[in-house]
């Protein structure tokens, strides 16, 4: 029992550490979403060079975006892992109490 109380807290604390970094994520998308807005202004006021900007803006969006796509992944993968770890070790005490 104290190794499935543990395993669940343990796994509390990882969720938790998922949720700040889906946190900090939503913030950085947020920030680029803001730094996008910013650059397509400037677009705006400063004809020249208008193709190089746009082309560069919107790399910089792609790899944002790609970056926290693999990294929402990586925490979705990370729960499902931990959520399985918990039901074998759930599984594993109910065997244990019932033979």
């Amino acid at each position: 029992l104290r190794e499935v109380i543990s395993s669940e807290e343990e796994w509390r604390v990882r969720a938790e550490e998922v949720s700040t970094l889906v946190d900090t994520l939503q913030e950085e998308v947020s920030a680029s979403r803001a730094h996008a807005k910013r650059l397509e202004d400037d677009l705006v006021i400063e004809r020249h060079g208008a193709a190089e900007a746009a082309k560069a803006h919107t790399a910089a969006v792609q790899d944002n975006r790609a970056r926290v796509e693999k990294l929402l992944a990586q925490m979705q993968e990370e729960v499902t892992t931990r959520e399985g770890e918990v039901a074998r070790v759930r599984q594993d005490s109910a065997d244990a109490l019932a033979a």
